[in-house]
């Protein structure tokens, strides 16, 4: 890239920079403070920022095809090798509005998974499968919303907690089929909240890079030593040991690489499903003759609180305001830093 300047002297295309450099940060302070982005800040509180994530990724280097524009505090990226698969209940429009208007506005790289409308519950699974007219109805809102926001998989299964472990396999074979450029994906809850742009950075450093060579890797809150339960909501009546193997906690959101992903995918028929997605994904590897890298983070948190600037994830019972103050937060974390 030709000589390095002295921090005082960065150049402004610096800013585009994905590594924690200190022109970056200084070029991206000297940005923050220019009329272009007065511009930028009236269409982040607009929820617009489209323009903003295809006015970065213009300038963004050539030479690689996932391109690492960061953007922090309006949480924006101009290409991705994530993909973030929310999962979703199709009666739930108002938190995936939500989450299009604060966390992953500007982004292209989050989806929607529901699955087929559930009629009756029992015991955390679904019972009787809505038919004739509920089905039709719930069916044709989302479709609807889909055909608008183009970010929603439907899964075959009925939604319920027990069909998670289905849903997870549905969302991995539709994301692996719609590009093969991304290298992780991320499954979160939709009462979560998430730092994109820090997610993608975080990922990046579990890459081996050259070669790009990936490999299986899980990343999250990662249990080990956990006790099957064997009655509530967590209750286990196939899986006959009495210790699970490691698997990533699945109110934190775990992330997984490609060769994960396709292992799931490539032998879905035959992986049994366990009580929830989690415990699934640390039972069908365990089993599996794959050597899996599994990595514990701090970074991913499940108290429902947006954390501190560095936390990536902030999972579990995030509601709407409470959503909506984490993005007022993140804004305030990055701009005025």
């Amino acid at each position: 890239m030709g000589q390095r300047l002295p921090p005082h002297r960065c150049r402004p295309r610096l800013l585009i920079m994905a590594k924690n450099k200190p022109c970056a940060r200084k070029a991206l302070r000297r940005r923050a403070r220019s009329s272009a982005l007065t511009t930028s800040r009236a269409a982040s509180r607009s929820g617009d920022l489209s323009a903003i994530a295809y006015m970065f990724s213009l300038a963004a280097p050539r030479q690689r095809p996932i391109m690492h524009c960061f953007f922090p505090f309006l949480n924006v990226m101009c290409g991705s090798s994530v993909t973030v698969l929310v999962m979703s209940r199709l009666q739930d429009s108002e938190r995936r509005s939500e989450i299009r208007k604060t966390w992953s506005a500007g982004h292209n790289n989050v989806r929607f998974v529901v699955g087929r409308p559930c009629a009756l519950t029992v015991n955390f699974e679904c019972s009787r499968a809505a038919v004739g007219d509920a089905y039709d109805v719930v069916i044709a809102s989302v479709m609807r919303e889909n055909a608008e926001h183009h970010d929603i998989l439907f899964g075959s299964s009925a939604e319920s907690y027990r069909g998670l472990p289905e849903k997870l396999k549905d969302a991995y074979a539709t994301s692996l089929n719609e590009s093969s450029a991304t290298t992780w994906f991320c499954k979160i809850d939709d009462d979560s909240f998430v730092r994109l742009s820090l997610l993608e950075r975080f990922l990046e450093k579990f890459e081996m890079n050259p070669p790009r060579h990936v490999m299986p890797a899980v990343v999250g809150h990662i249990a080990r030593g956990w006790g099957v339960h064997r009655s509530g909501k967590w209750a286990e009546h196939n899986y006959k040991h009495s210790m699970y193997p490691p698997f990533p906690v699945g109110s934190f959101g775990h992330c997984v690489t490609r060769p994960v992903a396709e292992y799931i995918v490539g032998h879905r028929g035959k992986l049994f499903n366990y009580q929830g997605e989690d415990v699934s994904v640390g039972i069908w590897l365990h089993e599996s003759p794959v050597s899996v890298r599994w990595v514990h983070t701090g970074k991913f948190l499940n108290n429902g609180r947006c954390g501190s600037s560095d936390v990536v994830i902030s999972g579990h019972n995030v509601d709407v305001p409470q959503m909506q103050r984490c993005q007022e937060r993140n804004y305030k974390f990055f701009y005025k830093g």
